[in-house]
């Protein structure tokens, strides 16, 4: 259409639908400029993260994947991302697709067992953990010990937490979940030991603090 009718059709048209034809427009123009591949919008999701724009870097990997839908990687990224953002359903479908195309990483049934743990299917969780083949890494006897525990299955749990401790004396989230199992217990004694001696290797984790300051309120110390 040449750009005098075009003005002209505007001019006959109400306010809002003008706008509303020019943002059509718009968008549409944006769209059909964007040539990058699914390699350059991870790229530039790594530079936004980076950069501490987490959203950004979540939309360029949604992009990534809308670009190369069979992109391993490009859904692997996402899935982590979707896992940071505490999206545990949208990280399940991503990083299960990864898996399911192939992706090369090590351990890399953790993430998706973490995934379904938040979404608390904790028996899927335990066999991708069983899949993983992870026995050395303290990260993954952790997540078993969530899902065992979530299962009702605090000895087990227990002893899976003290794995953790065994690959990894400062893991926090080891020492936090046998507070959580002392205190369900009722061995407060025993949670305050496992919390102080998170707290001296990182003094300022907010699920360790909350933990004290709720078994301190327990017991009466306001203060």
């Amino acid at each position: 259409m040449p750009l005098n009718t075009f003005l002209g059709s505007l001019n006959r048209q109400s306010v809002p639908q003008a706008a509303g034809l020019i943002l059509a427009i718009s968008l549409l123009a944006a769209g059909c400029g964007d040539r990058r591949t699914a390699e350059q919008h991870i790229e530039e999701a790594e530079r936004l993260a980076a950069a501490g724009d987490t959203r950004g870097s979540l939309i360029e990997l949604r992009n990534a994947v809308k670009k190369d839908p069979q992109n391993a990687e490009a859904r692997w990224r996402l899935g982590n991302a979707y896992l940071e953002a505490g999206e545990g359903a949208s990280a399940s479908k991503e990083l299960t697709r990864a898996l399911e195309l192939g992706i090369r990483q090590a351990n890399a049934e953790i993430p998706l067992a973490e995934a379904l743990i938040s979404q608390g299917k904790f028996d899927e969780a335990l066999d991708r953990l069983a899949v993983s083949g992870a026995i050395e890494d303290a990260g993954a006897e952790v997540l078993r010990g969530q899902a065992l525990s979530g299962l009702g299955r605090q000895d087990d749990a227990t002893a899976a937490f003290r794995r953790a401790l065994e690959i990894n004396p400062r893991n926090i989230e080891a020492l936090r979940g046998l507070a959580v199992i002392a205190i369900g217990s009722g061995d407060t004694e025993q949670a305050m030991a496992h919390i102080d001696q998170g707290l001296a290797i990182v003094p300022d984790n907010a699920q360790l603090l909350y933990l004290k300051g709720e078994l301190e309120l327990s017991s009466g110390d306001i203060d």
